[in-house]
């Protein structure tokens, strides 16, 4: 594995190593057209019992229209899914943040934790839909066994970047865990890094309404969280000057700010739902 590994954590054995990578080749950020329609749907279907959710600024996404929705759709071969990629970057505050992300209405990959893939049920019907499940760094001191059935962290970037070249818009969280509060400051390079590799936008989402710092409110009917998501305006790499590390930087700020800013409109917009 390219992860390099500590000694307390078992290397596999080439038997163990060829399986682990037989049942991730289909962990390649990039699902069926269809399957995709039906997976987001159940999702939303799902999500709408905890919450009522709304998604504003659609037009900001680097796309002919808000309801654009590739015509072609496939997982092999060199053929563009899309000619409109980019990196979807939200604040994360709360498991809900994944379906209101959802609410955007294109096919999306999305990194997850070994969670998401645990039992097998769960890998085949994540992976084929966009997971792409990975070893994060808590993983690897609590849960070696993960190993078995994830990817690395820098094998996941690798895919992630080939999901992006060929088209396939790409959901990573700068925060890269949930959050309890609202604080932005610590947010990784990932994304920007990842967009900036690929020379895609960088898209901030702002989301508000089921975090712990958030002000909450509720339907009458079910008790429903009401959360707002507001899509800002799409950071671009090519603007920025310099080496990798302080385009990745500047970027960061961006997003922050513009995370920041985006909060207090989708606050507002909670407040009328």
């Amino acid at each position: 594995m390219s992860q390099a590994q500590s000694a307390d954590i078992p290397v596999l054995s080439p038997q163990a190593e060829a399986k682990r990578l037989r049942g991730l080749r289909n962990a390649n950020g990039v699902g069926p057209w269809f399957g995709h329609r039906v997976f987001r749907r159940l999702i939303l279907m799902v999500a709408a019992t905890r919450m009522k959710g709304k998604i504003h600024g659609l037009h900001q996404l680097p796309q002919p229209s808000p309801a654009y929705y590739p015509p072609r759709y496939r997982r092999k071969g060199d053929s563009h899914i899309s000619d409109y990629p980019f990196v979807v970057a939200p604040n994360h505050q709360h498991m809900l943040d994944i379906p209101l992300t959802g609410f955007i209405p294109r096919p999306m990959a999305w990194p997850s934790k070994p969670d998401f893939v645990r039992w097998t049920w769960l890998k085949w019907l994540n992976q084929p839909q966009g997971c792409i499940p990975f070893m994060r760094d808590v993983d690897w001191a609590k849960h070696p066994e993960y190993q078995k059935f994830t990817y690395t962290k820098d094998e996941m970037k690798d895919v992630v970047h080939r999901a992006l070249l060929r088209g396939q818009p790409v959901v990573l969280y700068p925060q890269g865990t949930r959050r309890d509060d609202d604080d932005l400051s610590d947010a990784k390079l990932g994304a920007m890094y990842a967009a900036l590799r690929a020379n895609v936008p960088l898209v901030p989402l702002a989301i508000y309404g089921v975090g712990k710092a958030d002000e909450h409110r509720r339907t009458h009917f079910l008790r429903r969280s009401c959360a707002a998501a507001v899509v800002m305006e799409p950071i671009h790499p090519e603007n920025y000057m310099g080496g990798d590390r302080v385009v990745a930087r500047a970027m960061q700020r961006d997003w922050q700010m513009a995370i920041e800013k985006g909060r207090e409109l989708a606050r507002v917009l909670q407040s009328t739902m």
